[in-house]
């Protein structure tokens, strides 16, 4: 299981480092909105609802629902599905 994870920030050069990666080493690019899609396939919620977890305001309801632990809880689990192969290059904050 190997992997690369990249994480952007402002002025970085994002496109080029990440193009350059990929060459280089020949793996496959997922973004969070794979990974946020890949949640929603194995879960009860919405990929609109999944990607809020992103967010660092909570709902009112979160603290009887837990829908953004939940919603954190599959994304894990979708990051952990998708590491699993080899040669994959995950960009984003995931």
């Amino acid at each position: 299981m190997s992997f690369i994870s990249i994480v952007n920030a402002v002025f970085s050069g994002e496109d080029e480092i990440i193009q350059g990666v990929l060459q280089a080493s020949g793996f496959q690019l997922v973004e969070d909105s794979d990974l946020v899609e890949r949640a929603a396939e194995s879960s009860q919620m919405s990929p609109a609802t999944i990607a809020k977890a992103f967010s660092a305001r909570r709902s009112v309801f979160n603290s009887f629902t837990r829908e953004r632990e939940r919603a954190v809880a599959d994304l894990k689990v979708a990051l952990a599905e998708t590491v699993a192969a080899d040669g994959v290059a995950v960009v984003g904050f995931c």
